[in-house]
């Protein structure tokens, strides 16, 4: 919440830079207008006096469209002025100030059923302690193992698919006593899926 907070508190900075550029943006762009306006034949009054008496002799003509070089209006003219009509100044926000938190108070005997719930999942979790003896099970006094002698019926099922994958990622993972070797050669099934040719060697 710390956090939102200074974020949301450091937009004021960034929105008065925004409104510095902008107002340089709508100097500089009138400064080229009057510049376009005036040009280097005349003054800036004597220049808008030039095209206001040519506008009243086309009037007085009765040419009622515009000539083909006369700039166009805006596409979406304004009606109406309001009070976002005009330039308006940064505000800067309340400060903020958060609802207290209030924590649910647990009965002991539903906090010791979540601690013994919490507990029994993660002895279920596979751990590289779990996976070491795992696949300590299969060396048999064996230093290198090899894809093939592994035994199919151990990587049955979701369950088995699970532990292949464990078994292939932790290899060479500093805290297991074995390693990960890849062969050449076509896959080999194990379980519910086909893999490289691979060997499990003992550190």
């Amino acid at each position: 919440m710390r956090f939102i907070v200074n974020q949301l508190e450091s937009l004021d900075p960034l929105l008065g830079e925004i409104d510095r550029r902008h107002a340089q943006y709508l100097r500089t762009s009138l400064r080229q207008i009057r510049y376009q306006l005036a040009g280097a034949d005349g003054a800036f009054k004597d220049r808008l006096a030039l095209l206001a008496r040519g506008l009243a002799g086309l009037q007085a003509a009765g040419e009622e469209y515009q000539p083909d070089d006369m700039p166009a209006f805006q596409a979406a003219p304004v009606r109406e002025p309001d009070a976002n009509s005009l330039y308006t100044l940064p505000r800067y926000r309340a400060p903020f100030a958060p609802q207290p938190v209030v924590a649910a108070v647990l009965d002991p005997s539903d906090v010791l059923a979540l601690r013994a719930l919490t507990l029994q999942e993660m002895g279920l979790a596979i751990t590289p302690a779990r996976i070491q003896r795992f696949v300590g099970q299969f060396f048999n006094g064996h230093r290198i193992l090899h894809v093939r002698e592994l035994p199919p019926d151990a990587f049955e099922g979701e369950e088995g698919f699970s532990w292949l994958i464990h078994t292939i990622a932790y290899g060479n993972h500093p805290e297991v006593n074995y390693g990960l070797e890849p062969l050449p050669g076509e896959p080999v099934t194990l379980g519910l899926l086909q893999v490289k040719p691979f060997q499990l060697v003992k550190r």
